[in-house]
């Protein structure tokens, strides 16, 4: 083996280096994500559950401008743990909603008003520090929460939004 492809301690650390460099930069959780052009997802919900999608690299900032189908609701997980212990905040034509799941309970953490936009899109921004996420709605502080998990992600309910100038530090 070492012969013909090289030590395996070295074969490992080049492929481990090449896995993370076409490694997709979001871990889908559930329902479907699909990246339409390099530089726009498409995120699609079922009538009655949500899509999920985590950034991979540990983060405490994420930003999106998001455009939604009509009657659908789309935003960002807030914290993740695992499929039964996360929080989300959505945008829909009836404002903001920020939501908690703990086991198979679903509660509302707040609702809050959305400023509109004039193209019908709506930039929406998750910060984190230590266990506190704060959720901007086009650059204007909306709510702030403690949270238990530490990934920041992107989420659809009920229907299909595109989300654009994705971005994550």
């Amino acid at each position: 083996f070492a012969g013909s492809l090289g030590k395996p301690a070295q074969i490992f650390g080049e492929l481990q280096s090449w896995l993370a460099s076409v490694h997709e930069p979001l871990q889908l959780v559930c329902g479907d994500f699909e990246d339409l052009d390099g530089h726009s997802l498409q995120g699609r919900a079922l009538a009655d559950d949500y899509s999920f999608a985590l950034v991979r690299a540990a983060c405490t900032e994420l930003q999106a401008r998001i455009t939604r189908d009509p009657d659908s609701a789309a935003g960002m997980l807030l914290d993740f743990i695992d499929k039964q212990h996360y929080s989300f905040a959505t945008l829909s034509d009836r404002g903001i909603l920020v939501q908690h799941c703990e086991g198979t309970q679903l509660s509302t953490l707040g609702e809050y008003q959305a400023m509109s936009s004039k193209d019908g899109s709506q930039r929406m921004l998750a910060r984190r520090s230590e266990r506190r996420v704060t959720l901007l709605v086009e650059e204007r502080e909306t709510a702030s929460f403690e949270v238990a998990g530490d990934r920041l992600g992107l989420a659809v309910e009920k229907g299909a939004a595109r989300f654009v100038e994705v971005s994550w530090k």
